[in-house]
């Protein structure tokens, strides 16, 4: 049995002590149980489900090895491990988050298909041709260097490999509110628009198979949220516990940003050329 005090880290200390607060067992873990939390990206789980059936579309080997960059807490990568037993190395600039992505993956039983470890997404420490896929989930919008971010990507892809990627672009609606999830100020922000990130990625020689405007979709979610914490008190387990005393003013930014087309958010399936 897992007790508090033999903790990792502190981050792993909150998340337990909110999935006991919430009536969870931390000692008997289910995905789902973390899911609030280690689903860090706008639609949450249903997000991942919907890009992870695009790749697995074009991914035809079992034996997939998969890189998952910006890996946060490791929720994607546990989900693509588990529903189509790809191996999945996350790659995330927090050592928090790599601890507790590790402990996650542990508790899980996830941890022989899961790798994680720190590192920078514009110095990505795997040899060339390395990848079937690369997974690419609300990362972007947070580098500054998006030529370095991409060429990194097809470097480390095989050949015909896929780069599934969900970002936020920046809308024609006007200047982003901050503070958002990924920048408190303007400082750390790197929005491209939909049109420059077609342009960046091609640029690389990446090939762009589907494009999917989601912002609709993102917009419909953030208002069912807003709805329920107005309606009902919020779990302990959330992504409050990731984003502290700015979360309130964050999501209601993030709702205005959505309302007022200041930002959007795309999916897309992009090919390295065999």
């Amino acid at each position: 049995m897992i007790t508090d005090p033999k903790l990792p880290t502190d981050l792993i200390s909150r998340i337990w002590q909110a999935l006991r607060a919430d009536g969870k067992d931390p000692d008997n873990l289910r995905v789902e149980d973390v899911a609030a939390v280690d689903q860090f990206h706008i639609r949450g789980k249903q997000a991942t489900v919907e890009l992870a059936t695009l790749l697995a579309d074009q991914l035809t080997e079992e034996a997939s090895q998969i890189l998952d960059l910006g890996a946060g807490l490791g929720g994607s990568s546990r989900y693509l491990a588990s529903r189509f037993g790809w191996r999945v190395v996350g790659l995330e600039l927090a050592s928090d988050y790599v601890y507790a992505a590790q402990f996650l993956s542990q508790q899980l039983g996830l941890a022989a298909h899961t790798e994680f470890s720190v590192g920078d997404a514009t110095a990505i420490p795997y040899r060339d041709q390395s990848f079937d896929a690369v997974w690419l989930q609300h990362v972007s919008m947070a580098i500054e260097n998006k030529q370095q971010l991409f060429s990194e990507i097809f470097r480390v892809l095989k050949p015909g490999g896929i780069l599934a990627l969900q970002e936020i672009i920046a809308g024609e609606g006007g200047p982003v509110l901050f503070p958002v999830p990924w920048a408190e100020t303007q400082k750390n922000s790197y929005l491209s628009r939909s049109e420059e990130l077609l342009v960046q990625l091609q640029q690389q020689g990446l090939v762009v198979l589907e494009y999917q405007d989601l912002t609709l979709a993102a917009l419909q979610w953030f208002e069912r949220q807003a709805h329920n914490r107005s309606t009902s008190a919020p779990p302990s387990l959330g992504l409050s516990l990731l984003l502290g005393d700015s979360f309130s003013q964050m999501m209601k930014n993030q709702l205005r940003n959505l309302q007022e087309q200041r930002i959007g958010l795309v999916q897309l399936l992009v090919q390295r050329p065999f």
